[in-house]
């Protein structure tokens, strides 16, 4: 059965990658290719019921991946996908199933207040996870002019607008300016530079400095990417004491052990996968 599912996503995989890789850039906007992608770099193949959304999250703990509340606010654990530190999303491996969905009790979709969520794996991944930062360290760690860096899946082209988006199937990478914070965002952080930018597909994609995990992919002020406006990335930072009580609280109940569909994680990541691939027709949120 494993072997056959196997075969099938490897055939739907060729057939997804030919078809697209000639209308994306080598580059994100601004950045460059990534060979090797991070160990705690995830892949979100979410399956809403009306269509294929696709985020990016980072794995915080053996079997947890943090990314953004607006990526999975419509989605159900099973049909979840997450695919972990690969460069290239063509190569079923290192994929997981999601069975939990615990999303910030702030979350606010019209003011993107609590724009984070973390989402339980049924398999461990036994890897160096990402360094998230000490409570509110935002404020005393970041200041106007460093260099952070993203990474992602999504748009390549400044310009796009959302309708015309398209993915790459290779990850990423560019340095962002941080550009400080603002009032009316009191848990995000702002970042970016003319022609380079996060884009439509980059949702719940990291943003670092000196390999610490601040922000997450959350919104943009534009209709395109790259115009030199800094995105909102959510401040890890102000959400410290939530993501590790959550953690914490649901690692000491039994629920999450048991996946809500039957056969092992690597059989449901397989058949969640081919699903993916079937309906493949991407709406990214951004």
């Amino acid at each position: 059965m494993l072997r056959s599912l196997l075969i099938f996503a490897l055939l739907w995989l060729n057939i997804v990658s030919s078809s697209y890789a000639e209308t994306i850039s080598p580059k994100v906007v601004g950045g460059t290719t990534v060979p090797v992608a991070p160990s705690w770099m995830a892949a979100l193949w979410i399956d809403t019921g009306s269509g294929i959304d696709f985020c990016s999250g980072t794995l915080i703990d053996t079997q947890w991946i943090m990314t953004a509340a607006h990526c999975v606010e419509m989605g159900n654990a099973p049909v979840i996908t997450a695919q972990i530190g690969q460069a290239d999303i063509t190569e079923p491996a290192n994929l997981a199933v999601v069975d939990k969905i615990v999303i910030s009790p702030n979350y606010n979709s019209s003011t993107m207040y609590g724009d984070i969520a973390l989402l339980h794996i049924t398999t461990p991944q036994y890897v160096p996870t990402v360094t998230l930062p000490y409570r509110n360290a935002s404020s005393s760690e970041l200041y106007e002019g460093i260099q952070m860096r993203v990474y992602g899946w999504g748009e390549t082209e400044a310009g796009v607008t959302e309708d015309y988006a398209s993915a790459t199937p290779y990850l990423q990478t560019a340095t962002l300016t941080f550009q400080g914070f603002d009032y009316d965002f009191p848990d995000h952080i702002f970042a970016g530079d003319y022609g380079k930018d996060t884009c439509f597909g980059d949702s719940g994609s990291p943003l670092l400095f000196e390999g610490i995990q601040y922000g997450i992919t959350s919104f943009g002020f534009t209709y395109t990417c790259g115009t030199g406006i800094p995105g909102g990335y959510t401040d890890v930072s102000h959400y410290s004491n939530w993501i590790s009580d959550t953690i914490a609280w649901i690692d000491g109940t039994d629920d999450h052990h048991h996946s809500s569909g039957g056969g092992s994680g690597t059989e449901l990541a397989l058949m969640g996968f081919a699903l993916l691939l079937l309906r493949l027709g991407f709406r990214f949120r951004l």
